[in-house]
């Protein structure tokens, strides 16, 4: 099964979307803290761990709390590195295009295979 996925993958033009981990943390802190839109997240407790650890709500003490969590080997996937989730970072990729600059990079995406294609 796995050798059927890279024989597919090596065939077709093959990309990953990614955003640049400074963005993740930004929009995970207004997601989580400032929003305050996961209600899961508030109801295991982090908002009040974060607090209760750091003194506060900033963001210097969310992002402590996401280094504590590294530190003691907790780490919420929201912020996990994509290289330590799953298999993401072993599957075969041709190009890797940001969410920052996504229309961009898919703009010259297209352009790369029409001239390979040709």
């Amino acid at each position: 099964m796995i050798e059927a996925v890279y024989t597919l993958l090596k065939k077709y033009t093959s990309f990953k979307t990614v955003r640049h981990p400074y963005s993740r943390l930004i929009s995970a802190y207004k997601n989580k803290i400032l929003d305050q839109k996961d209600i899961g997240f508030i109801k295991k407790g982090h908002l009040n761990s974060i607090e209760r650890r750091f003194g506060s709500l900033s963001f210097v003490s969310f992002v402590k709390n996401i280094l504590f969590e590294f530190y003691i080997g907790e780490v919420n996937p929201h912020w996990k590195p994509y290289y330590r989730q799953c298999q993401y970072c072993r599957l075969p990729t041709k190009y890797l295009l940001k969410l920052e600059t996504f229309t961009d990079d898919l703009i010259g995406l297209q352009e790369v295979n029409l001239q390979t294609n040709l």
